[in-house]
């Protein structure tokens, strides 16, 4: 009789669960409003905030076309990007991506199917928790769609999709509540156990476990929490439950490490050098939490007073439409935010579990909030910068406190007789009503737009690759500088969209900072576009793609004219005109008889060989006065001084070779301590396209500027500069044959 008691308890709390992933579909598409999407066309295609969602869709693409490997040629050609050197890798939704990418047929099917997942799993684990914590299934049901439809989880979208998975934040929040006070949570956490091991210890261990693998955000704040509940435990003198809390953070940054083991390894100097010049102390300020957004309405509220309010707001304050922005915690969580906070005052008076929230609450909150204690850390560790992300935690505390007010209110309506079908309405109703304050019209995707745009990207790579063989190479123009995903209109990651539509070629982008494919584009940001096409020729490449967005209209044309000098292929446009397509085969057969197939083959594996050399491109670098692009570069006004690039030299002799058009005139110095000191220059030639000198460095040097002035009044054109060590002839020698506007033939046509 037992058993059938415990096994139809199991079945029933199975029922629940499965329920509760029903509703949370449901929900979800209602929302979302899936009907009139096309499910293998993803919702994002980077066309809501910015095109983060290029970078997920890159990688799901790629596990279609050839499997799962940390390694990838498809794109980053002509060499590979390999996943291995990025921080903060998901594993779980690692997993997950590669099983979507054997199930779907279509890479935007796989997404779409991802993002779903993620309010699964948000949705189970939060149910889970409330369950832990020996909650009603009807106040649990609601409280897991009240925090899995967070404004912060809508904003997020399938444009963060891996911030879009914060399933681990209920199971963290668990553990810091089992530290704090087991009496909190369900009985046969503490009561069964496993030898002497109580069921509760082993579960915490695994949702550390689980934890550890999430990517490093949630993890480090899990941990913050888990810090506050061991530091509570010492308070008390529980010493037991602090040697706990130490195991469980132990289990956390163990997991993580490893997980980030092979990244920290193979993540380069520059993309380390790159990452840490974005996380800095600032960047925290700017991305912290702000309290008056948790408590604000959403952005574009269903109820136009409220949007009202929202936008007064941001008028007054100049705040745009940015993700720590995103973190409202909607009306009725705001009460229980507010509801806590104040029970940490009354103290004894209050229930229990309203008051550890509230003082995990406000522990979370003075750690996040700007000029907290974020911003103390961040003096000693700031490569995580975004703790307006913190808010997932804040919300589940809220959700308890939301649980236990139900709790009182359904104890109320019991003792007045209230029919029970009344009251399961009574408290599932802040549910529907909190998803209607959470979301907005605005979260619906553009489904339509998306599909025009989506299918005509699809056709157009199509006719692309009915011109090309299977494996085939395609150079992407134009040339971004290091770091940077977008330039002029064209916005972040688009130059990846190719790719997501391609079955047989191999595209440029995406590549990492630092990566060979980065140092390689870098050397080419130096070369006229001419030269470029040799060099593409002599590397296998078969084509060019170029997007007009990334031009200005008189770059634009500078391009297409040498492009239309370099052979007689066809060029396919696309239908918006936006973008067209050289295929090389013709100017590839032009040099191979002009230069000879064994000259080409040594130009290929000189570049393919990734030289080491030092190229700083002019778009890169900083000036003064009105500089704008021109051409393959940068246009030096009369007047104008370049800066940069700020480097550390170390002691030897070194060559600098500038790139451009009217150089002859100019005036050119390699100094630091802000310019004050200038070292003794050596010129070796100086041509309207390429100057040369010489110079030599006593000790190691920080902050070098190699600085070009016109104080002439004409204007000059800016390339690149080329910065070489002593001992590398070979690479000097060799790379002079590629500086020249007339491209590699030039050499042999000359009498």
């Amino acid at each position: 009789m037992e058993v059938n008691k415990k096994y139809s308890k199991c079945l029933a709390e199975a029922a629940f669960y499965l329920f509760t992933l029903l509703t949370v579909t449901l929900v979800w598409c209602v929302v979302l409003q899936v009907w009139r999407a096309d499910w293998n066309i993803p919702f994002d295609y980077g066309m809501e905030l910015n095109n983060d969602v290029l970078g997920a869709s890159t990688w799901i693409k790629s596990y279609m076309r050839s499997g799962f490997s940390w390694e990838k040629s498809d794109f980053s050609a002509p060499f590979f990007t390999d996943r291995k050197g990025e921080l903060g890798v998901d594993r779980v939704v690692l997993l997950l991506e590669i099983l979507c990418s054997r199930i779907f047929s279509s890479y935007g099917g796989s997404l779409n199917a991802l993002y779903l997942m993620s309010f699964l799993t948000t949705g189970l684990t939060a149910a889970y928790s409330l369950r832990c914590l020996r909650f009603s299934r009807k106040i649990s049901l609601a409280g897991a769609i009240i925090y899995t439809f967070l404004q912060y989880h809508m904003m997020r979208g399938e444009m963060h999709l891996y911030l879009s998975f914060y399933y681990s934040a209920p199971l963290a929040v668990l553990i810091m509540l089992w530290i704090t006070d087991e009496s909190l949570l369900a009985g046969h956490l503490s009561q069964n156990r496993i030898g002497r091991v109580k069921r509760g210890y082993m579960l915490c261990g695994l949702f550390a476990w689980i934890i550890g693998l999430q990517q490093p955000y949630y993890a480090f704040f899990a941990a913050i929490g888990i810090g506050f509940a061991l530091l509570y435990s010492l308070c008390r003198k529980h010493f037991g439950k602090a040697v706990e809390s130490m195991a469980y953070l132990l289990v956390i940054a163990i997991t993580t490490l490893v997980g980030n083991a092979q990244a920290i390894l193979h993540t380069s100097d520059p993309a380390m050098k790159y990452m840490l010049e974005q996380r800095t102390v600032k960047a925290i300020e700017a991305y912290g939490l702000k309290i008056i957004h948790l408590l604000l309405p959403i952005q574009n509220h269903r109820l136009t007073i409220l949007a009202k309010l929202r936008q007064q707001y941001d008028n007054l304050v100049n705040a745009g439409n940015s993700e720590e922005a995103w973190v409202s915690l909607g009306l009725i969580l705001s009460l229980c935010f507010c509801a806590s906070l104040a029970a940490v005052l009354i103290n004894g008076r209050v229930d229990l579990r309203i008051r550890v929230c509230g003082s995990f609450i406000l522990a979370f909150v003075l750690v996040a909030t700007v000029g907290g204690g974020s911003s103390a850390i961040g003096m000693i560790f700031s490569l995580l910068r975004c703790y307006n992300r913190m808010v997932v935690y804040i919300a589940m505390f809220c959700v308890i406190v939301f649980g236990v007010l139900a709790e009182k209110l359904e104890d109320y309506l019991r003792t007045r007789k209230v029919p029970r079908a009344i009251r399961c309405g009574l408290l599932l109703l802040p549910a529907v009503f909190a998803v209607w304050d959470q979301t907005s019209p605005e979260n619906i995707y553009n489904y339509a737009e998306t599909r025009e745009e989506y299918l005509r990207d699809e056709k157009y790579v199509r006719s692309i690759e009915a011109e090309m063989p299977e494996g085939a190479c395609i150079f992407q123009l134009p040339l971004l500088p290091t770091g940077t995903t977008s330039i002029r209109e064209l916005k972040d990651n688009e130059l990846s969209k190719p790719y997501l539509h391609a079955e047989s070629t191999r595209w440029l982008h995406m590549y990492s900072v630092g990566s060979r494919t980065d140092q390689w584009v870098n050397l080419l940001h130096g070369l006229p576009l001419r030269t470029v096409a040799d060099i593409l020729v002599c590397c296998d490449f078969q084509g060019v793609y170029m997007d007009s967005r990334g031009f200005t209209s008189e770059q634009w044309e500078a391009a297409l004219a040498v492009m239309d000098s370099v052979g007689d292929d066809p060029v396919i446009h696309s239908e918006d005109g936006l973008k067209v397509f050289y295929g090389l085969s013709d100017h590839a057969a032009d040099l191979k008889e002009r230069i000879g197939a064994k000259k080409m083959k040594e130009y290929g594996d000189f570049w393919l060989n990734c030289p080491d050399l030092t190229c700083f491109s002019a778009s890169s670098l900083p000036y003064t006065m009105a500089v704008s692009p021109l051409d393959d570069g940068m246009l030096l006004p009369s007047g104008c001084i370049q800066y940069g690039p700020y480097i550390t030299i170390s002691p030897g002799d070194y060559t600098v070779y500038v790139t451009g058009n009217q150089l002859t005139d100019l005036t050119y110095d390699v100094s630091y301590a802000s310019g004050t000191i200038q070292l003794p220059l050596h010129f070796l030639s100086t041509e309207s396209d390429l100057v040369r000198y010489s110079f030599h460095v006593e000790e190691e040097i920080t902050g070098a500027e190699i600085r070009c002035t016109n104080a002439t009044e004409e204007n000059a054109l800016l390339r690149g500069i080329y910065l070489f060590r002593k001992d590398q002839s070979r690479e000097r020698a060799a790379i002079e044959q590629f500086l020249h506007p007339g491209g590699l033939a030039q050499e042999f046509d000359s009498p």
